[in-house]
């Protein structure tokens, strides 16, 4: 291109063109590079997991799932009598009205 310029062979706008070309497709390699990365990975045969991978990411016991204090059971509650009396308040907003009631009592 740079000898055919100097040659006169081409013009200005020709030269513009090029460079706009290869910059706009230089632009897209990261993500051609990511394309081709996922292709070859779904080709790839499926890696078995590490057996502590596999222990690590099951799923606990009941007895070892968290329970709920009394005190969020009791806000709860409010927060449930609150959205009978004003069913159109939005449970967030109802949840702060009696987080805010709480903190007053035990202050």
């Amino acid at each position: 291109m740079k000898r055919q310029f100097k040659a006169r062979k081409v013009g200005v706008f020709y030269v513009m063109r090029w460079y706009l070309f290869h910059a706009m497709t230089l632009w897209t390699l990261p993500y051609r590079i990511t394309e081709y990365d996922i292709r070859q990975l779904k080709l790839s045969k499926p890696k078995a997991l590490p057996q502590a991978l596999v222990d690590w990411s099951a799923p606990l016991p009941p007895e070892q799932w968290a329970k709920p204090s009394a005190e969020l059971r009791e806000q709860s509650a409010l927060v449930r009598e609150l959205k009978v009396m004003y069913p159109e308040a939005s449970t967030d907003e109802l949840f702060a009205q009696v987080k805010a009631w709480v903190a007053d009592r035990y202050n």
